[in-house]
């Protein structure tokens, strides 16, 4: 059972790694994984053969997607768990405060970075991975409580995980 103000790890539909880095501890957890199941639209189509009958195969191409991630952060605990009393914050709002930082850092929102290794972990144990753009941090802290709501938009430009 979780204490008042920790955030439960994981979903059923899977943990998200960023570059290695769990968006599922008792700081923060990404909400929604299972959003990034869909995958990009087909393009490209078969062109019509000239003075014939018939179309030519042409390869088809997934086009990037991109899912805006939903978080809920909170400075009641750090990520590994540790109560703010005891970690030498001085209150519950200087460690929404600390969590945001690092998840900002872990996102790697502030880099030139192309891309960041994603991994998804599904309950099964198998995973799937694939090469993502992180942009538009946007943290809501909500009023009067040390929790945030944040959102990013996560890019797979090769139309999915695989």
């Amino acid at each position: 059972m979780t204490e008042p103000g920790e955030l439960t790890l994981g979903t059923c539909a899977g943990e998200l790694l960023l570059d290695s880095q769990t968006l599922h501890c008792p700081a923060w957890d990404c909400v929604n994984v299972l959003d990034l199941e869909e995958s990009g639209a087909l393009r490209s189509g078969n062109p019509i053969i000239p003075g014939t009958y018939g179309r030519l195969a042409v390869l088809r191409h997934r086009d990037q997607v991109t899912v805006t991630m939903r978080m809920l952060v909170t400075g009641v605990f750090d990520p590994l768990g540790v109560h703010w009393t005891t970690n030498g914050y001085a209150s519950a709002f200087e460690g929404l405060v600390v969590n945001l930082r690092a998840l900002r850092f872990l996102l790697a929102i502030d880099t030139e970075l192309v891309s960041l290794p994603a991994t998804i972990q599904y309950p099964t144990l198998t995973a799937v991975t694939a090469a993502v753009q992180v942009e538009n941090w946007r943290p809501v802290q909500a009023e009067g409580t040390p929790i945030a709501r944040a959102t990013f938009d996560l890019t797979v430009p090769l139309g999915g995980f695989t």
